[in-house]
């Protein structure tokens, strides 16, 4: 299951805060939630609040040294409201609280008064119910989000299994002045498997517009696993390509065997970027096979 992460802060004070959590966020295969996700909405903010952390699974918290809007009827901020309702929804609580002592604060995001006497109870309770981890800008919140996505879904990672059936999509790059066909098999909408196919005559060729609603069937007889292509034709059939696999191509099935691997590993998006842009690729006509992978990462 693809996981919801919500965004919960003040917004005035630590906007450049949440912009970086967002940024390293999208390397992980998960949906977010946040104010900047909202849009226009008949609710009441904080209803909205709410309604999505109900929808999700994962809390990130970042409390600086603002208070925030407070509810009128219960004398409480937004923040802390919204933390409540984690908590009685039992989220992954993650709470992230500003070195008050070598923090990077402007000035004017220090609140003063009542709602300052209202932040030091809040941030006694997160003390008191949680584990703390302290961050002192942007940078350092964003560094110690990056570690605490990668600990939440390496278990999910590592615990992966390839259903008998994935979605899937097609891609075409061109090798030689030919259309060629690359194949993505997506779990809960993440690429987890990928196929080559050069074909070696006009038959082979996989025309995307003339087929939908792709997947990827597995299957294991006497310990030999066949792979077939399963979609609807232009005619509304369903047809059944027995045999689809990888490419009997080496060089392809070389670098699909090793894509597939990484896809199924612990890593995240932007690391599996950045090894798929080392591979070194002996023609340059390759690099539309290389590019065509990553825009659907």
């Amino acid at each position: 299951m693809r996981k919801t992460v919500f965004v919960s802060s003040t917004y005035r004070d630590l906007k450049k805060h949440r912009d970086a959590i967002r940024q390293v966020l999208t390397d992980f295969n998960v949906r977010i939630n946040g104010m900047e996700d909202f849009g226009t909405r008949k609710n009441p903010p904080l209803n909205t609040c709410i309604e999505e952390i109900d929808q999700s699974q994962i809390y990130i918290g970042i409390i600086s040294m603002v208070y925030g809007t407070v509810d009128n009827i219960s004398g409480k901020s937004y923040t802390q409201l919204e933390y409540e309702r984690a908590v009685e929804k039992d989220l992954d609580i993650n709470i992230f609280l500003i070195d008050e002592k070598d923090g990077q604060i402007k000035t004017g995001n220090i609140e003063f008064g009542e709602n300052h006497e209202k932040l030091i109870h809040f941030k006694d309770i997160l003390k008191r119910e949680h584990t703390i981890k302290a961050f002192i800008n942007e940078n350092d919140l964003a560094q110690n989000v990056y570690e605490l996505m990668k600990r939440l879904t390496k278990e999910e990672n590592e615990n992966f299994k390839r259903p008998p059936i994935l979605n899937a999509e097609v891609l075409i790059f061109m090798l030689e002045g030919k259309e060629c066909n690359l194949f993505i098999g997506k779990y809960n909408g993440r690429p987890v498997e990928i196929y080559t196919i050069v074909p070696d005559n006009e038959y082979d060729y996989f025309n995307p517009s003339n087929a939908k609603d792709l997947k990827i069937i597995r299957s294991v007889y006497k310990k030999y696993v066949r792979y077939d292509l399963q979609f609807t034709n232009s005619k509304g059939y369903r047809t059944t390509q027995e045999g689809f696999g990888l490419t009997e191509n080496t060089f392809f099935s070389v670098f699909d065997n090793f894509l597939n691997a990484i896809l199924q590993s612990t890593e995240d998006k932007k690391t599996i970027i950045e090894s798929i842009k080392k591979i070194k690729v002996p023609r340059k006509d390759l690099n539309d096979w290389k590019e065509k992978i990553i825009s659907v990462l």
